[in-house]
This record gives C-alpha cells, sequence and structure tokens, in this order.
C-alpha cells in the first residue's frame, strides 16, 4: 500500500508489549551491569517516541462537513464511473436473493416485527406463497422486489396474485420493515468477494477533493501513513457500505479500519448483556437478519470488538481521522449515546482526541449532520418547515405513511429536530446536508428561529465546509463542486417570518466565525469586490423565481453577486423569500465560483 511518505529521522515506536518485555524479561538478579543496559534501551525508546510525536506540527481541531452525493465510482456504483471498471474474481456483485426455508424462517423471525407473533406469521404466510409463484432461486433486488409486489393474501391467508384494485403487503411495508424483509431473504456470497472504489473512475465533478482533504488532514496528524476510521452505523444495513469505504481511503494512501459501532452492539456493550448473543440484538435494535452469514468476516469482528469495549473506546487515540458514512443520523446517535442521553465512552474519547487537534472527523449526509452542536435536524421537506414548527422528537419511520404507523402528529414530510443536538463538534451550529439541492434553506431558518441556535451551516452536494478553530474563532474554508451556506440568525420584520444574515461560500473560498460568551455569532470575509462583472457562476442563468426549486437559492445569491441587482423575490409555498445585499456585501469571483456575503434571507408568510 502506498502512503504518506516517512519524514527524514522518524524513529517508528515499537509496540507497548516490546516496552514491557524490555522491563520484565531481566534476569533477577542484583547485577547492575546487565539491568543498566536493557534501562538505557527503554529510556531510548521513550524517548524517540517522545521525539516523534514533538515533531508533529500542533493542529487545530478539525471537522469536515460534506454534504453528500461525493459520486465515486465502485465495482456497485457504476453509474458514477466514467466506464466500467475491471473485474475479476474477487469482485463483488450486487445482492442476490432467494425464499427458501433458511430466508423464510429469518424473515418470521417476531423480533423483525415488533415481537408480535400473529405479525410474524402473516409475514411467512405471504413470503411463502410468493415462494411458490418464484421460478428462479437467485433473483436480484428489482426481481424480488416484484415478487414481492405481485402476491396478495385473501381473506383466508392464501396467497394469490394480486387483481386489480388489490394491493400486496409489499406495498404497506415502510422502509425499515422493506429493508427488514430483504435482509432475511438476502443470499450469502459464494467465495471471497469485497466492494472496490475506483476514484480515479469518477467523474470530474465528484467529491474526490473532499475525500482527498480529508485523507490530508489525518496525514497531518502522522508520521507515516494516516490511519482512518470509518463508521457506518447511519446505513440500513451497517454492514454494507464498509468494504467501499476501506477502498476508497486505501486509494488514497491511508490504513483503513471499520470501527464497527452501531445501536445493536452498543446497547450489548452497555446492557452487559452479552456478545454470543449479538445477532439476536441486531435482529432486535436494528431489523437485520443473518448479517453473520452474509457478512461472516464483518460479523466476528463485531463480536471480537464487543468483547474488548475498552480497545473499541481506545480507537480514537490510535487513528489520526474518523468519518461517518451517509444514512440516517439517528442510527449514528443511537450507537454513539445510551438511551438516557449520555455519550457513550467511544464518544467521550472521539470528542477528547477532537478538541486536542490529534483526531480529524468528518462525515457526508447523515455523517455531517450528526455533528451538530445545536439542535440536531432528523427529518421534514422545506415546505412543511414553512407551515408549522418543527416537532422535538425522533424521526418518523421513512413510509410510515405507507404503514399507517406514523407518530401521532406526524407525517413522511414533519420536521422533526433533536434539541440535544449531535456530537457537538460543529461547535454551536446546526448542520443540514443535500442542501441547495434539496432547497432546505427553509428548514434551517426554521431551526434557528425555533432552537435559538445562532449559526447553521447548508452543505451543497458534491461539497464540502471544513471547520477549523477553537470553539470560540473558527476558520471556513469550502471544498468540492459547489461549496456551501453560512447562516447566522436574525430577528424577522414581521412576526411569522423567519430571518438570517447568510454568506455562500463557492469552492476555495474562506471566512472566520467568532463566537462570543454569550454566544452571538460574527463572520468576516476579506473579499475585496462589492460586485462581480457577469463571470460568476449562473451569471448566463435566468435569475430563479421559486426558492424550492433545487438550487434557486444558491443561483439567486450568483445573480446578486453581479453589478446592477440589489434584490431578489422568490416564491416559497404560499409566501415569498427575499434575498437583498447588505451595505457590507463584497463578492470574491474564481473562474465561474462565487462567494457572497453576507445577504439577507427573509421568510415572509402570506
Amino acid at each position: 500500500m502506498k502512503g504518506k511518505p516517512v519524514r527524514p529521522g522518524y524513529v517508528k515506536p515499537p509496540p507497548f508489549g516490546a516496552i514491557r518485555l524490555l522491563r520484565f524479561s531481566a534476569p533477577h538478579r542484583a547485577d547492575s551491569t546487565v539491568r543498566l543496559p536493557i534501562l538505557i534501551a527503554a529510556i531510548t525508546v521513550l524517548l524517540a517516541i517522545s521525539t516523534a510525536e514533538a515533531r508533529l506540527p500542533k493542529v487545530e481541531p478539525t471537522v469536515i462537513l460534506a454534504g453528500g452525493s461525493l459520486r465515486i465510482c465502485s465495482d456497485l456504483a457504476q453509474r458514477s464511473c466514467t466506464h466500467a471498471p475491471p473485474r475479476n474474481a474477487s469482485t463483488r456483485v450486487p445482492a442476490r436473493f432467494a425464499i427458501n426455508a433458511e430466508s423464510l424462517q429469518a424473515a418470521a423471525d417476531p423480533a423483525l416485527w415488533a415481537g408480535s407473533e400473529a405479525g410474524a406469521l402473516a409475514i411467512h404466510s405471504w413470503v411463502k406463497a410468493v415462494g411458490r409463484r418464484v421460478e428462479s432461486n437467485q433473483l436480484g433486488v428489482a426481481a424480488m422486489e416484484d415478487a414481492l409486489s405481485a402476491v396478495c393474501l385473501d381473506p383466508r391467508g392464501v396467497g394469490r396474485r394480486c387483481r386489480r384494485g388489490q394491493e400486496s403487503p409489499w406495498r404497506s411495508l415502510d422502509d425499515a420493515s422493506r429493508a427488514a424483509l430483504l435482509a432475511a431473504l438476502e443470499l450469502a456470497p459464494t467465495g471471497f468477494a469485497s466492494e472496490r472504489a475506483y476514484p480515479e473512475l469518477s467523474p470530474a465533478d465528484a467529491g474526490i477533493d473532499v475525500i482527498r482533504r480529508f485523507v490530508s488532514e489525518a496525514a497531518e496528524r502522522s508520521e507515516g501513513a494516516p490511519r482512518i476510521a470509518v463508521v457506518t452505523a447511519s446505513a440500513l444495513d451497517p454492514f454494507e457500505p464498509v468494504e467501499f469505504y476501506l477502498s476508497l481511503f486505501a486509494a488514497f494512501g491511508a490504513e483503513a479500519e471499520w470501527w464497527p459501532l452501531d445501536a445493536a452492539l452498543a446497547r450489548q456493550i452497555e446492557s452487559g448483556a452479552g456478545c454470543e448473543r449479538l445477532e439476536q440484538a441486531r435482529r432486535h435494535h436494528l431489523r437485520l437478519a443473518r448479517r453473520d452469514q452474509v457478512y461472516p468476516r464483518l460479523a466476528e469482528q463485531q463480536v471480537a470488538a464487543c468483547r474488548n469495549p475498552d480497545a473499541l473506546a481506545a480507537l480514537p487515540d490510535k487513528v489520526q481521522g474518523v468519518f461517518f458514512s451517509g444514512g440516517d443520523q439517528w442510527r449514528l446517535r443511537q450507537a454513539f449515546f445510551a438511551p438516557d442521553g449520555s455519550p457513550l465512552p467511544w464518544l467521550q474519547r472521539m470528542r477528547a482526541a477532537h478538541t486536542e487537534g490529534r483526531l480529524v472527523v468528518g462525515g457526508t449526509s447523515a455523517g455531517a449532520a450528526v455533528q451538530s452542536g445545536a439542535a440536531m435536524l432528523s427529518n421534514g421537506s422545506p415546505e412543511a418547515a414553512l407551515t408549522a414548527l418543527g416537532m422535538a422528537a425522533p424521526p418518523p419511520d421513512p413510509g410510515c405513511a405507507r404503514a399507517g404507523d406514523c407518530p401521532s402528529g406526524m407525517h413522511p414530510e414533519s420536521l422533526s429536530f433533536w434539541p440535544a443536538g449531535g456530537f457537538g463538534l460543529a461547535n454551536h451550529a446546526v448542520v443540514d446536508t443535500h442542501f441547495s439541492e434539496r432547497a432546505r434553506e427553509p428548514r434551517l431558518l426554521r431551526l434557528l428561529d425555533q432552537t435559538g441556535a445562532r449559526l447553521g451551516y447548508g452543505v451543497d452536494e458534491g461539497s464540502a465546509l471544513l471547520l477549523r478553530g477553537e470553539s470560540g474563532h473558527i476558520t471556513v474554508e469550502a471544498i468540492g463542486q459547489h461549496g456551501g451556506w453560512i447562516f447566522l440568525h436574525r430577528p424577522a420584520s414581521t412576526p411569522a417570518g423567519l430571518a438570517a444574515e447568510v454568506w455562500y461560500l463557492g469552492a476555495g473560498a474562506r471566512m472566520a466565525l467568532s463566537v462570543e460568551p454569550d454566544g452571538t455569532v460574527h463572520a468576516a470575509a476579506e473579499w475585496a469586490l462589492a460586485c462581480a462583472e457577469g463571470s460568476a457562476e449562473g451569471s448566463a442563468q435566468q435569475a430563479p423565481e421559486d426558492a424550492l426549486q433545487s438550487g434557486a437559492l444558491r443561483l439567486a445569491g450568483a445573480s446578486l453577486g453581479r453589478c446592477g441587482h440589489e434584490t431578489l423575490d422568490l416564491a416559497a409555498g404560499s409566501g415569498r423569500i427575499r434575498l437583498q445585499r447588505m451595505a457590507q456585501t463584497r463578492v470574491e469571483a474564481t473562474g465561474s465560483r462565487q462567494s457572497i456575503g453576507p445577504l439577507r434571507m427573509e421568510y415572509r408568510a402570506p
């Protein structure tokens, strides 16, 4: 594996076991001529370690927030490849599914269905009926979903092809229930195969710069090749993306390893329920069956981690970077906090290593949102954010409307947040992702206003915001394809309105934030231009009219960067959003990328 070149004069520290050997292997006799060389050797080793650590420059606390959709080529993500990657015997292929005696039994486990024996029996009858109509014993995911969609149960519980007006049970399952069923039906692979990432085959506008910068930040904290731990607990199946991320970071010269945390492992360790029952815990907490058969090596690794919780918690002290994959930030929170809301030991260790500058932390999508230091966003559409207050509650299950089991007062589009926030590494801030592309500006406006948070970050897809510094002084830098927004909460001009002072940072731009003890946030950027002459991104495009369209407010900000443009009013549901230049507004334009701020963004209700 290629890694970062070793710095001149670097002495690789021996393992601590070797030091103990030096100390305890001397003959037990009072012969100072024997013990003295051993003592000198031990001191030499310790001095070498101290010298190596001293050569590493002190780096300020750093967190990298990626907005998702990094578009990196892999065996299973060939739509993100410029051309097909090479194939061989160890190439991972898409999962295959079958209905047989073993998978049917797993699918009907009551643990997957909230402990309901009746629900498990209904699933058994239905899936068994589907199996009678499936000709192949190996189906791809689309074919299996089609088969499940085609079979209904009559009033006697007999399976038959759905008639017009009938609806298969598959169509009434929420997303988590569908994932639980498919996991139970997934076939174990034959032979060894792992997903490989191909960053060199990824398109030019992908988020490769984000990953490269993360590895570079980890390398600044390492003498040799940086060690990076990957957390996949946010995924519906935490085992599925592991090999992709390990391969991706290895391609950039890092030594990558899986930090095998998820909610099931956390509950087993915390409760002392026993690591030999980890597979059952996955069924109960994650609604995932047969992971020990589909991913046997990873399952064994997780059991080993369960049996040594001290080493599991100490991993942040042994690596230079921790990266969190995308998915659901609520799942991540469950893996790092106890049910009473207290941080688990591994979160405490990660926070300490990050605060001391020894560890760079990054994440994409949910892996970025969970870093919120203020309230943590967990669900909600921009439209819902404009019409009602958010609910301080766990998010509804995706697809809950299909299943008819949404929590009282909520629906799949309801805005929800967790007041205690996430991991807290994005100090004082609410973090949102997929930002401009999903027109999520109203969500951040609403949450800042409702919770009293003063600062928000909105990160665009294929991009990241790098935060560096102590809690009171933070430098923000944009990386990747587009960039991201910084929101500072401001009072609205009308009682039902929402407002913020906003900045947009294009890739490569930097600005500074300072936070006073009372939480007041100030922003500053050393940009000289009052306006740009038509060279900025979007200058050739027509100004947008609807703020809830993808990328509309980003384009509006670019339009205001051009000379002669002062204010834009855009429709926003039944109200309007105004984006307006201020007396201090300045622009930085580099090629097609533009940064601008401060601007005033205000939503006015009808």
